[in-house]
């Protein structure tokens, strides 16, 4: 699913679309770089309504012939008003281990043996398993349920809608619907649709984490037509699209539906202003969702943490290859693991290796004296699944990788962050799991009581080789494809 927002530059004044989201982007028309203006709120766009009330009534007549609403006389008052939704998307990461029986197994009765296929269902529902299900995942649900409740979603009608930013002071005269599912109940709604997405049950398994990473979380309002019609006893107010005009509901009892909410009145302000380097004043290079930018007229490299710009050390690792190289951003963190019950602590490669299964054949070649270091991409990958096997191979290998003195970053190779610090904290865990692999019952208990720790962060650039459609990890020979640590287009 994916949007696109009309908008207009602050500097030419003409329309500036872009992609729902992005931070940055060009104006078509003055190539200034502009910025999304961020007040610390989430984003609020709104669909404009493509039926008018003048084609209510058609509307209405054509819901009663397809026997959807009866006993309607004639329309009384039409309102349009706008129903707010949570538009949620990010990467989900759900790692489980050890599947539990769902029934004992059978005993072992000479005299009355159990059936073949039941034994034979036991033992393979006993196998232990271990896995990490990655998917890019997008989804909107209401936040408001009581308004409309039949229009749950908006599906996948709106993927060819062009939204604008909600401005109150623009819309000053449209009913717009109370938000009554706040940002934490959003998040609890979108883990739950996400595991029925994922069609997984987390109490079949001895070991669960659903992580939902890189996410965004924005409130579109969409247009509803409320048709109030006299109807044999009292009223009926008819719902309709406000899009293409299809039936929604018919709710009896209700006469003006605007007497029976009550309305948003609260101030949203959206605004646009130039994305420069906050050193010498040059044009930022847009990023969509990066976070992270290099200036090319001062060398310097800036990380964009909510309105301010933050200045950041140029890292990157020694490349084997001087041409073709690709060099993409990774977290590096120094880590323990650490299982809180017993209090055992692993923070060295070697105390890893006795974690890890096969450890002592994968690490044997690594000082055991090194500190556990892991990398992750600090991007929201198109493709989660390629961004979690590359950071378990790569921190699997548990390898030195020697840093480069580069003055100058090479930008044409160079591709900006987009996943914050914070978040990709939250993947450590998942990594860590998917890195030990191991699923006996000592270990599946060392994942429920399992805390990661970082001791130290940074961001660092690792260099790719580029071949063809693929990615090859100049320190270890792993392949990856360039589309999947692209941007994601959801």
């Amino acid at each position: 699913m994916a949007f696109y927002i009309s908008a207009r530059c602050p500097e030419c004044g003409a329309p500036a679309r872009h992609p729902e989201g992005v931070f940055t982007f060009k104006c078509p028309f003055c190539a200034s770089v502009l910025r999304i203006k961020d007040d610390g709120t989430f984003l609020k766009y709104i669909i404009p309504a493509r039926i008018s009330p003048a084609d209510a009534p058609l509307a209405v007549k054509r819901a009663m012939a397809e026997g959807k609403a009866g006993g309607l006389k004639s329309v009384r008052k039409i309102i349009t008003f706008y129903k707010p939704f949570w538009y949620c998307k990010g990467m989900l990461f759900f790692a489980y281990a050890e599947e539990v029986l769902a029934a004992p197994a059978p005993l072992m009765d000479e005299n009355n043996p159990p059936p073949p296929h039941e034994f034979t269902a036991a033992i393979r529902d006993a196998e232990p398993a271990a896995a990490v299900l990655a998917k890019s995942w997008s989804h909107t649900f209401a936040a408001n349920p009581g308004l409309a409740a039949p229009l749950l979603s908006l599906g996948i009608q709106a993927e060819v809608l062009t939204l604008e930013p909600y401005d109150s002071e623009r819309y000053t005269e449209a009913l717009v619907a109370p938000i009554t599912v706040d940002k934490t109940a959003a998040e609890k709604t979108a883990m739950t649709v996400a595991m029925n997405n994922m069609n997984m049950e987390r109490k079949r398994y001895s070991y669960s984490r659903l992580n939902f990473i890189g996410e965004k979380y924005f409130i579109i309002y969409y247009p509803v037509l409320a048709a109030v019609c006299e109807a044999q006893d009292g009223h009926t107010t008819v719902l309709l699209d406000g899009i293409n005009g299809n039936f929604i509901a018919a709710v009896p009892g209700k006469e003006i539906i605007g007497e029976t909410a009550s309305w948003e009145r609260s101030t949203s302000r959206f605004s646009l202003i130039t994305h420069r380097c906050p050193n010498c004043g040059h044009d930022l290079e847009p990023g969509g969702f990066n976070i992270v930018f290099y200036c090319l007229s001062c060398f310097s490299l800036w990380l964009l943490d909510g309105s301010d710009y933050r200045r950041l050390p140029k890292k990157t690792l020694k490349s084997a290859a001087i041409q073709e190289t690709v060099y993409i951003p990774f977290w590096r963190f120094t880590l323990d693991l650490e299982n809180t019950v017993s209090g055992e602590k692993y923070r060295t490669a070697g105390e890893l290796a006795k974690l890890v299964k096969g450890g002592d054949l994968y690490l044997r070649g690594i000082p055991p004296g090194n500190p556990i270091v892991f990398y992750l991409p600090a991007l929201t990958a198109s493709n989660a699944t390629a961004a979690l096997k590359l950071a378990t191979r790569i921190c699997g290998a548990q390898k030195e990788l020697p840093y480069d003195d580069m003055e100058e970053l090479p930008y044409a190779r160079f591709q900006g962050a987009s996943l914050p610090l914070e978040e990709a904290r939250q993947m450590l865990p998942v990594v860590a799991f998917s890195v030990i692999g191991r699923t006996d019952r000592k270990t599946v208990s060392f994942y429920n009581s399992m805390a990661v720790r970082d001791t130290s962060a940074e961001l660092v650039w690792y260099p790719f080789e580029e071949k063809g459609t693929m990615l090859v990890d100049q320190f270890l020979g792993f392949n990856v494809a360039k589309r999947g640590m692209a941007p994601p287009d959801y």
